[in-house]
């Protein structure tokens, strides 16, 4: 593992960095393959954009063994310049917060270990330490696992970066796409919960102009471009503690009056997003997560009606309605959990890799716990 100076002498000089946050090993292949090969296929399509001739590849990861998990997939790009560093969660010191697993009726609640940030943030932190050191006039690519990048994507992004410059930077550009979950070929992802997902998260004809018009938020999580120059600035300023981490960069990069702008991406070649999602079940998994993710801010775009226009197209299409219907249900039955944990403990919580988190309405700090034992 490389330690963070090495990272960047080997990332020095370079136009873009793909930055892959690793939080466990590449997916293991039991009965089902799937789970890997989805993975694979979108951590490749990200792969193959990059140029190795100017981009090169960080990976900020769980462990050594998690690096070591994806050497089949970066053994074909020798060219590509790679660094590897590891970077988890800090370890909060004991506070009253302590009494949190007790209060909330967890099971094993003497094992479990507050930790500072989520560990996606403890990720982003080593990111911006890393790219803070960097030519200033080099960028970070911030995807997240499910992103699908065309070939033609970065230069788009390249190039919106440059024509939204603000304050005598280029902007944080992020793509946005209408796909929230799309079929890959050679991979049987049911088209029922496909379109399921699409439905959910599509609830509003109007988002795309107001996206591209700079009228919401800029700074997505599912891809970003940061430039280099606003590492530094950004990290000193976000607050970790925060659970929407793509919203709270996107309010301290307004603050410091650079530009945050997402890009309405039309062309699911050019930009789209697969998930591993194979039952009802992952669907829910989805949603809960969802809807905890926006509880701090008062509520989530989910539990929105849909507008005119998306109603009227969904009524034009008799297949789409049922799977809509069948996503409402998953919405309104995770939305009960929320409410029925709300009226108990004042606070909720959801499992999301090896951390659960408890978030509370209208309060963006989360508390971020791991069970260590038992």
């Amino acid at each position: 593992m490389d330690s963070y100076g090495d990272a960047v002498k080997t990332l020095a000089g370079r136009r873009l960095i793909d930055v892959e946050m690793i939080y466990e090993s590449r997916p293991l292949t039991p009965a089902d393959p799937r789970p890997r090969a989805v993975f694979d296929a979108a951590l490749h399509s990200r792969l193959i954009a990059l140029d190795p001739r100017c981009d090169a590849l960080l990976i900020i990861a769980d462990s050594p063994a998690s690096v070591e998990s994806l050497r089949p997939l970066l053994t074909p790009l020798a060219a590509l310049p790679v660094a590897a560093v590891i970077a988890n969660p800090t370890p909060e010191a004991p506070d009253l917060s302590a009494s949190t697993p007790h209060r909330l009726g967890w099971s094993q609640p003497g094992q479990w270990k507050r930790f500072r940030q989520s560990d996606r943030w403890a990720r982003l932190d080593a990111a911006l330490t890393i790219g803070s050191r960097l030519d200033p006039t080099s960028a970070l690519i911030l995807p997240a696992h499910d992103a699908i990048w065309g070939a033609d994507l970065l230069p788009v992004l390249l190039k919106a970066s440059t024509a939204y410059a603000q304050n005598g930077q280029p902007a944080a550009v992020s793509p946005y796409s209408y796909y929230r979950h799309s079929a890959l070929t050679g991979i049987d992802l049911p088209a029922a919960l496909i379109d399921m997902i699409n439905a959910a998260f599509n609830r509003d004809a109007s988002f795309s102009a107001r996206l591209n018009a700079g009228q919401t938020q800029g700074f997505w999580g599912k891809t970003a471009l940061l430039p280099a120059a606003l590492c530094g600035p950004v990290q000193q300023l976000a607050d970790q503690t925060f659970f929407e981490d793509d919203l709270e960069i996107d309010r301290v990069l307004h603050d410091l009056d650079f530009a945050a702008r997402a890009l309405w991406i039309d062309d699911p070649a050019l930009y789209r997003q697969t998930l591993p999602i194979f039952t009802e079940s992952d669907v829910r998994r989805v949603i809960l997560r969802t809807l905890h993710y926006s509880l701090p801010a008062g509520g989530s775009a989910l539990l929105t009606p849909l507008d005119p226009i998306t109603r009227a197209a969904f009524d034009a299409q008799p297949d789409v309605w049922p799977v809509h219907q069948q996503a409402e249900a998953i919405i309104a039955d995770c939305q009960r959990e929320i409410e029925t944990r709300l009226a108990n403990y004042d606070a909720s919580w959801v499992d999301w890799g090896r951390y659960r988190y408890v978030v509370r309405p209208g309060d963006p700090a989360v508390e971020t716990w791991r069970l260590t034992a038992g």
